[in-house]
């Protein structure tokens, strides 16, 4: 575990409430990324998902394209490439 993810930790338990990782597969041949419809509300979305107990954020987000997309082979690099923030509404407001 990183000295962040320690000191994120003692701050606020497990993880940050709002910290989720995500997996850009981009198809080698054409470079085409892969996307997978949500659930809940049928959206295009990337596989992401929670950080996983034991594993880096590369690694969770490889677990994630795994379990939600079938990515079964993958060359990770684990340098983020970018991040975002964004206020949810939830219903009832």
């Amino acid at each position: 575990m990183t000295l962040l993810g320690k000191s994120l930790r003692m701050l606020v338990g497990k993880r940050p409430p709002a910290l989720q990782v995500g997996a850009l597969c981009l198809r080698p041949r054409d470079g085409k990324v892969l996307m997978i419809t949500s659930r809940g509300t049928g959206r295009w979305i990337l596989p992401k998902g929670w950080p996983i107990e034991g594993l880096n954020g590369a690694e969770s987000a490889l677990q994630e394209a795994w379990e939600e997309a079938g990515v079964k082979t993958a060359q990770v690099d684990p340098t983020p490439i970018g991040r975002y923030d964004y206020g949810k509404e939830l219903a009832g407001g």
